[in-house]
């Protein structure tokens, strides 16, 4: 039977290769031979024939699961096998049925998207779409939505159109696209609305063009002046870049004036920001901005007077200056006070001592400057007269009632301070010199009936005249008025300590305490708002029963103050901020290893471009670890012993082969790219190279043999390259793709993640294109007498800023939203430390709150050094 099928078979491909008919008569011939095969191999042929009928692939199709199940006769299963060779969908079918086969029995399980997918790709969608509308928007492309960009509203003189080579006329009413550069003649003044309603009025030669952006329309101002009455930009705001400086505001009435030697901005109304070269001003009302140190200041009135509304600038910048003449006579004045008779008065056991000028006396130009400037301008009338408004003023009238009925009472200084009575709670004390009982206890007792009329009888003020009366009252507050003094408090006690200082004319009480000689040392420079502070009192008061065990003792950064003084001042027309730590005894720890003011040549590694920068002077490194070395030994509980026997087990002398060969100065920065990875580089001080790169390629191998006896096995990878002359070290842990680089380079160790970071660094030092000789950074350095400092942390805010929205350029309006409102705090912070033998200064040019923010990175380095003091010990 096999053999006739085979016999078969090949007669039939022979008859078909040696004959060529038509397609009919092909596929005759292959039912024909379907059918004999068929017939042979048992398989039975319907009565219709419908087998037969079949032709091409359905019929081969048809025999897969046969030949899958291994029932197929050899015949069909050549003639499959044949076929398949060259058709897909019978050769995946067959695949199909083998998989199957395979697979478990249980239902497959359903393929889900990803939810983050799904929402991604739904999110990426929509931005996609966002970014197509907003550019069909900007190009006109919508409907009903026209491409011209500006619209000539007025013009007096001769006014064009520069495209190309070309220049064309212009007359009022012509509408131009954005990046139309247009020009005012000599003579000519114009007015131009932009499609966000905004009004620019231009003098004679001047030059600009618009462009359209995200966040709103930007002014490119070549040459010439403006005055813009910039629209409410919502989320966005107008920009206008003048090459040397770039301005953006929000519903603001300014000018700019942009020339040969620089530019220049003068605020009418409203707030303008201003930056350049990562030097970020904010200018309110009446205020000015020159891009360079030549360009000479003008009055903001001058600037505007060109203007067609130059009356109703004049009128607001009037009211303006009242408003900031006033608010800046009552923060602060150069009026210092040299002397404090009240000091003396305060119980003994003082601890915190703050004084601040008089600004009661004060108070009435400054309601007045606020209301005549309401008044004048249509806006904040319009604002201060509505519902919201009205009640702001209600409350107003009862604060202005207060104090103006205290006006001539006081003297010239306010004194609040913390005392304590032995055993007891802190309580507070309020000190004035009093040139009118009679007023003060009348204004008092006013206040205490509209007090009572609010709060169901409540009077919360006593005045007693003598604090050692039989029978006083005992309510919260306590208000003495004795012979040309003021004082108030909760406790009777110190209003009558108070009173035996004044009849004894200051004698004894505080003037015992040590922290009065430090208050009386400040007042010898002049003061005008002050802080000093008992250190150790506060200390107490916060490790309350928490004994410090002796380790806690050797990293406390604080415990050889006694003193802190916080003072803010005007010096020259500068604001002046200091924090002074005074020491009691010769600092031991982390205070001791900070060294003097000295120069720190690691600046010159770190450009003017720098985000962060930050940067310590410390002693030496081995003074520092004998001092480590002695504690522990004095400590008599092994840990030196422990050391000793570290060093004999590894072979290496830490002190003279590590610590000696390092200096003192350690810097970081983040100099370049912030996101997504940060370009930073650590720069340390080193005196000899070659014996530091020896103990590093020991601790190496070292590490290395320990790492091949342990589970991971992974190790520390050091390659050297030779680069310029020098060596170029990574180091590379082969269990994570991190690799650190590394160059000795004229007495310094500069590390980054990249070695074009270091290159870049080399090349700041030796063209002087570095931090140390920015005049940004030079401008923010803090005042004082140290030429140098032991310690200083920079950053500039606005810098960073910039990187963030450049990373979420497609995250939508809202994120910009969010990063506007944080553009408002300041642009550059600097703060300076420097130690002397007997103190140590913080000091800032910045507002006193950043110069105390200080503090809590130190107290922040406290905590994490007493924390990790067992980590570090061997």
């Amino acid at each position: 039977m096999k053999k006739d099928t085979e016999k078969l078979l090949e007669k039939a491909v022979e008859q078909v290769k040696g004959r060529t008919g038509d397609s009919e008569q092909l596929n005759q011939s292959a039912s024909r031979a379907w059918q004999e095969i068929e017939r042979h191999a048992g398989n039975p042929v319907s009565q219709s024939g419908s087998h037969v009928s079949e032709t091409g692939c359905a019929r081969f199709s048809r025999l897969v699961p046969a030949y899958h199940n291994g029932t197929l006769d050899e015949a069909q299963s050549t003639l499959l096998r044949e076929h398949m060779r060259e058709c897909f969908s019978c050769k995946s079918k067959l695949r199909r049925l083998q998989s199957a086969e395979k697979a478990p029995a249980a239902a497959m399980p359903v393929r889900r998207t990803p939810a983050w997918l799904k929402w991604g790709s739904i999110a990426a969608g929509l931005m996609l779409m966002v970014l197509a509308a907003q550019f069909m928007f900007w190009a006109g492309m919508l409907p009903g939505i026209s491409a011209d960009a500006i619209t000539v509203n007025s013009m007096q003189g001769i006014f064009y159109s520069l495209s190309g080579r070309e220049i064309m006329p212009v007359s009022a009413g012509d509408v131009f696209s954005y990046g139309e550069t247009l020009k005012t003649g000599p003579e000519t003044a114009a007015v131009v609305t932009l499609r966000d309603g905004s009004e620019l009025e231009l003098a004679p030669r001047t030059e600009f063009d618009v462009v359209g952006g995200w966040q709103g329309d930007t002014v490119r101002l070549n040459r010439g002046n403006i005055i813009i009455r910039a629209s409410d930009q919502g989320s966005g705001r107008l920009k206008v870049l003048t090459g040397d400086c770039d301005v953006a505001v929000k519903g603001t009435i300014f000018s700019v004036r942009h020339g040969l030697k620089g530019s220049r901005v003068s605020v009418v109304e409203g707030e303008v920001w201003v930056k350049k070269n990562g030097d970020n001003t904010v200018l309110n009302a009446g205020q000015q901005y020159t891009s360079r140190a030549g360009l000479a200041p003008r009055a903001v009135a001058e600037e505007v007077a060109w203007s067609r509304n130059s009356s109703e600038y004049l009128e607001m910048l009037a009211a303006v200056s009242d408003l900031h003449r006033a608010i800046e006579n009552v923060v602060m004045s150069e009026e210092l006070r040299y002397n404090s008779g009240l000091a003396r008065l305060l119980p003994q056991d003082t601890f915190i001592y703050a004084a601040a000028p008089n600004v009661v006396d004060r108070a009435e130009s400054f309601f007045q400057a606020v209301e005549d400037a309401i008044a004048d301008n249509p806006r904040l009338s319009e604002g201060w007269n509505s519902e919201e408004g009205l009640e702001l003023q209600s409350h107003l009238d009862e604060l202005k009632n207060v104090v103006y009925g205290l006006e001539g009472v006081f003297g010239d200084e306010f004194i609040m301070a913390v005392s304590r009575i032995t055993d007891s709670d802190p309580l507070p004390v309020i000190l004035a010199e009093s040139r009118d009982n009679a007023t003060l206890v009348a204004e008092i007792e006013a206040l205490n009936d509209r007090i009572a009329e609010e709060s169901e009888g409540i009077r919360p003020f006593a005045v007693i005249d003598d604090p050692f009366a039989d029978g006083l009252p005992d309510p919260p507050l306590l208000a003495w008025c004795g012979d040309g003094l003021f004082a108030m408090s909760p406790s009777l006690e110190l209003l009558q300590q108070i009173a035996e200082a004044d009849g004894s004319e200051g004698t004894g009480g505080f003037a015992e305490n040590p922290l009065y000689e430090v208050i009386a040392s400040q007042y010898d420079q002049g003061v005008d708002w002050i802080l000093a502070v008992d250190f150790p009192s506060v200390a107490d008061l916060a490790d309350a029963g928490h004994e410090m065990t002796s380790d806690e003792e050797f990293v406390n950064p604080f415990r050889s103050i006694g003193s802190m003084i916080a003072k803010r001042k005007l010096v020259n027309g500068e604001p002046e901020n200091q924090i002074i730590f005074s020491f009691t005894e010769e600092p031991t720890g982390p205070l001791a290893w900070l060294a003097e003011p000295m120069p720190m040549g690691a600046m010159d590694f770190v450009s003017p471009d720098a985000c962060i920068a930050a940067g310590v002077s410390m002693q030496d490194p081995v003074i520092i670890l004998d001092e480590m070395l002695e504690y522990m030994a004095d400590a008599d509980d092994g840990s030196y012993e422990e050391f000793a026997d570290l060093q004999d087990e590894i072979g290496l002398d830490i002190r003279n082969d590590i610590a000696a060969s390092m200096g003192g100065e350690a810097l970081f920065a983040l100099d370049g790219a912030l996101l997504p990875s940060p370009a930073w580089k650590v720069i340390l001080e080193v005196y000899d190279e070659t014996s530091l790169q020896n103990s590093i390629e020991y601790l190496l191998s070292m590490a290395n043999t320990a790492a091949e006896a342990g589970e991971d096995g992974h190790q520390l990878v050091l390659q050297k390259s030779p680069v310029g002359g020098s060596t170029l070290y990574s180091l590379t842990y082969t269990g994570s793709d991190i690799t650190v680089y590394y160059m000795f380079v004229r007495g310094y160790m500069i590390l980054a993640p990249e070695y074009s970071i270091i290159d870049k660094a080399i090349q700041y030092q030796s063209t002087g294109y570095s931090l140390v000789n920015s005049p940004d950074f030079i401008a923010s350095l803090p005042s004082g007498e140290s030429v140098d400092l032991s310690a200083f942390y920079y950053h500039d805010f606005r810098s960073i800023l910039d990187t963030v929205k450049e990373m979420v350029n497609t995250d939508g309006v809202e994120a910009f939203s969010f990063l506007a409102d944080m553009e408002d705090g300041p642009a550059q912070f600097m703060s300076g430390l420097y130690r002397t033998d007997s103190e140590l200064v913080i000091s800032s040019n910045n507002d006193l709150q950043d110069c105390l923010s200080i503090l809590g990175v130190v107290g922040a380095f406290a905590d994490t050094w007493e924390e990790k003091a067992e980590a570090i010990q061997p």
